[in-house]
């Protein structure tokens, strides 16, 4: 349909020509003029031939072939440009333009320069006008309909464009212009009357500009030179946009000022960053202080150091669209902190609090919000956490909730999650490490809340001090304290990661073959009915009794047994069974050797310092405390072993250990 419409539209150029009678071998190059749509020239192995299409698809030869060892580039005017290719090839870093560049000129075109050269340029426009005068006379009604005409003027405007620049060369600006108008080059016209009225006779400034005018732009560079006006020739390959050569010329030759240096380092950085080579860019755009466009060249290549640099160094003068732009990009990147800078140098603090959220940041988030009273964060954390407990995804809950400077949240979300672990009986070694997790963020809590007492009664006395530090922890353990694992976590921190430790202690040691040591750490488990289930730990401590064959801690093992209200029937007949098949080739008598301290925890709970280490009770010994969670360790048992807590895993201090 658009080539029906194209061929309806345009009649006289229709989209398909008719095939040429015309055929010559060995020609390998063919190339149609730009401005003469019936004249055409072809490479016949090495020689250039030139051809004009007539009337009736007739082919005349123009001129006799030339011998030209380039490739066809182009064809107007009755210019043919060539290129070497073999020298570029061959010396692709040293080849010239003058070298590699080849211009054939057809037969009209050198008559007229030869006349030109010989005889100079009035005789040349008189031969002209009169050649003219001749074509614009002539009928046209000659054989070919009036084909040859057309082409005889199309040529004298060729002619005469060529008479112009010949002149303009010469500053023969009367011949020139007369030239030009024949032409209709206004353009020309323009600078001639511009050559007269403003430069007058200043022959070297109108040559400069006259070889500007015909591209010539290193001759008239020269120029500017040779009069020591190199301020000239700045502008000049400022107009050109050769920011390379202005540069050289402002820093070698001191042509310009500072300002143009800077345009052009700038104009090099963009140009490099445009065509991908952002290192090239780089270099440039740092010489011009372009700090817009230098964070996006950082960016592109990966230089975070560098652009986080940048905003530091500039951040109280860059414009806010600029420092938007790298908040954003350390957004797209994930850092958290210079993205919120950015975005509070500019103003955008809700921006900020949004990048924090985006980035999972609640706790930065949290911070701004308070500090400029954005209310909507807490509805917008309560609703996130909400839908993650929703979905059953409670660790990222408690992660968010870290992030969000809530360590009660977390220690009590952290103590339900151990709960549940433990009531299913399948993992207590998880258990132990989210109540270790639970107890270390109440411990963030208090010495957080601590701080922050401190800080703000620094002018008050210590009794003041320590009255306000008790009030604010008693104030936010009442209002946490809502029953369930989440009140007992805030109450005692580590307690259930200590029931779970000794618990795990006891197994290994069974199943290590220390039943003594086993017998003893599963003893103190006792007090922590409350944590684990309670028919595990008397029938933990009743095997451990058994294997070091004391029966008496056996027996009252299962008597505890046999008095639990909460397992069924069936299961305690089991344990009669059992406990009657023992006792009774092996009687329990009163004789023991522990001290009291086993027996008041088996009998009653009573709670009892043990060593984390072995779960033995520590008497008389010399014992380390563990800063973090303030539990006790023999320390000859820990002589030779590793320096860190056994239940909690943090290091003992330097001091602590030097004892």
């Amino acid at each position: 349909d658009d080539e029906e419409e194209y061929k309806r539209n345009d009649t006289q150029h229709p989209l398909r020509g008719a095939e040429l009678e015309f055929e010559r071998k060995d020609t390998w190059d063919i190339m149609w003029a730009q401005d003469d749509p019936y004249l055409f020239c072809a490479m016949e192995k090495t020689r250039l031939c030139v051809y004009r299409e007539l009337e009736n698809q007739r082919i005349e030869v123009v001129q006799d072939p030339i011998i030209c060892p380039g490739y066809l580039s182009s064809f107007s005017k009755q210019r043919i440009n060539s290129i070497v290719v073999e020298d570029v090839v061959q010396n692709p870093e040293t080849c010239s333009h003058d070298s590699i560049f080849i211009t054939n000129e057809l037969k009209p075109l050198r008559e007229l320069r030869e006349v030109i050269r010989s005889e100079g340029l009035s005789q040349a426009f008189s031969m002209l006008q009169t050649t003219s005068r001749q074509v614009s006379n002539k009928s046209t009604d000659d054989d070919d309909g009036g084909q040859r005409t057309k082409i005889k003027q199309a040529e004298q405007q060729d002619l005469w464009s060529c008479l112009a620049e010949s002149a303009l060369e010469a500053l023969d600006l009367n011949i020139a212009e007369k030239a030009l108008v024949k032409c209709g080059d206004y353009r020309g016209i323009c600078l001639v009357q511009r050559l007269r009225n403003t430069y007058g006779g200043d022959r070297m400034k109108q040559r400069a500009e006259v070889m500007t005018y015909l591209g010539r732009f290193d001759e008239a560079e020269q120029i500017y030179s040779d009069m020591d006006r190199k301020d000239l020739a700045v502008q000049l390959r400022s107009r050109l946009e050769d920011w390379t050569r202005v540069s050289s010329l402002v820093k070698k030759n001191g042509a310009g000022d500072d300002t143009q240096l800077t345009t052009a380092y700038k104009q090099l950085g963009e140009r490099f960053g445009g065509a991908g080579n952002w290192e090239k860019a780089r270099e440039y755009l740092e010489m011009a202080k372009d700090v817009k466009k230098l964070a996006q060249c950082y960016y592109r290549l990966n230089d975070f150091t560098k652009l986080e640099r940048l905003l530091t160094d500039q951040a109280e003068v860059l414009e806010s669209d600029i420092l938007l732009r790298l908040g954003y990009m350390f957004e797209s990147i994930g850092l958290v902190s210079p993205a919120v800078d950015a975005y509070a140098h500019a103003g955008e603090r809700k921006k900020a609090i949004d990048c924090c959220i985006l980035l999972n940041q609640w706790g930065k988030a949290v911070e701004i919000a308070e500090e400029f009273g954005f209310q909507q964060i807490e509805g917008l954390l309560v609703k996130y956490s909400t839908q993650l407990l929703k979905e059953n995804k409670k660790l990222l809950a408690v992660e968010l909730y870290r992030k969000a400077n809530k360590p009660t949240d977390a220690a009590k979300l952290l103590a339900t999650i151990a709960e549940e672990s433990g009531v299913q009986r399948a993992d207590p070694l998880r258990a132990k490490k989210l109540l270790v997790l639970a107890a270390l963020e109440v411990e963030r809590y208090r010495k957080k809340a601590l701080d922050m007492t401190m800080t703000r009664t620094n002018t008050a006395s210590i009794a003041q001090a320590t009255a306000a530090t008790l009030d604010t922890l008693m104030t936010h353990d009442r209002a946490s304290g809502t029953g369930g694992s989440g009140a007992k976590v805030l109450d005692s921190a580590w307690r259930g990661a200590a029931a779970y430790h000794y618990f795990l202690l006891a197994h290994r040691q069974l199943y290590a073959g220390l039943f003594e040591a086993a017998k003893l750490t599963a003893i103190r488990l006792a007090e922590y009915e409350d944590v684990l289930c309670k028919h595990d730990i008397y029938a933990l401590i009743a095997l451990a009794a058994y294997h070091t064959q004391d029966f008496y801690i056996c027996s009252r093992a299962f008597v505890k047994l046999e008095t639990l209200d909460d397992i069924p029937n069936v299961e305690r007949e089991r344990i009669q069974n059992l406990a009657f098949t023992i006792f009774l080739d092996n009687p329990p008598n009163d004789v023991h050797h522990l001290p009291s301290c086993y027996l008041a925890c088996l009998d009653t709970g009573t709670p009892y310092s043990a060593c984390t280490l072995t779960g033995q009770a520590c008497l008389n010994q010399r014992t380390l405390k563990c800063p973090t969670c303030r539990h006790h360790a023999i320390e000859t048992e820990l002589q030779g072993s590793s320096t860190f807590c056994p239940l909690c895993h943090s290091k003992y201090p330097a001091h602590v250990i030097s004892l």
